[in-house]
């Protein structure tokens, strides 16, 4: 889960310096300033997106399954250390009722 984490990551990041990459030809046209600023705070913002989806990504959906994993008999041997003292709400963690997670799809 890590590694695709993170490629997802490199990716997103790849896409931002790309917009930042096209700025500099519209900074040599005052017509085209605002669209420069507005294409920089895209890129920002796309950035700390994709900072925001790999931490989440890594910490909590690989933490989660892993526990849901053992909770229901289906993980291999014991419990990994980050994962014993990882301070997650266990209750949502082990919910076997929630058939979906968040609708947080864009």
């Amino acid at each position: 889960m890590t590694t695709t984490a993170r490629s997802h990551f490199n990716r997103d990041i790849q896409r931002a310096e790309a917009m930042l990459d096209q700025v500099r030809y519209l900074d040599d046209d005052v017509t085209r300033t605002q669209l420069a600023l507005d294409l920089r705070v895209a890129a920002i913002a796309m950035a700390v997106g994709a900072m925001d989806a790999h931490l989440c990504n890594k910490y909590v959906d690989c933490p989660s399954t892993v526990l849901k994993a053992y909770a229901k008999g289906r993980w291999n041997g014991s419990l990994p250390k980050a994962c014993a003292d990882a301070r997650l709400p266990a209750s949502d963690v082990l919910d076997t009722s929630r058939k979906a997670g968040p609708a947080w799809g864009i």
